[in-house]
């Protein structure tokens, strides 16, 4: 998720250290999680719970917010960080 968030120099870094040579597309669909984690016989099922937080002082292009969703099913919500409030489960 935070490669897909990066650019430049440091997407470069992220891509050179976990995507052993590939391109930065090949690298966020490797470890996208919706692709399906079927083998022969065997069916593995993920539940799992997934949202990217950003601040409300930063402002998003609509293409980031649509790779979350269909990469890593991820919800991207937009919080006042200085609300302690948010960080109660």
């Amino acid at each position: 998720m935070i490669l897909a968030a990066s650019d430049g120099n440091t997407a470069e870094e992220i891509v050179t250290v976990i995507g052993k040579g590939k391109l930065i597309n090949e690298v966020l669909e490797y470890y996208a999680i919706n692709k399906k984690l079927e083998g022969g016989k065997d069916v593995v099922q993920l539940s799992y719970a997934n949202r990217f937080f950003v601040s409300h002082k930063t402002s998003l292009i609509p293409e980031f917010s649509n790779l979350m969703h269909e990469k890593f099913q991820s919800d991207v919500e937009v919080v006042k960080m200085e609300d302690k409030n948010i960080y109660e489960v």
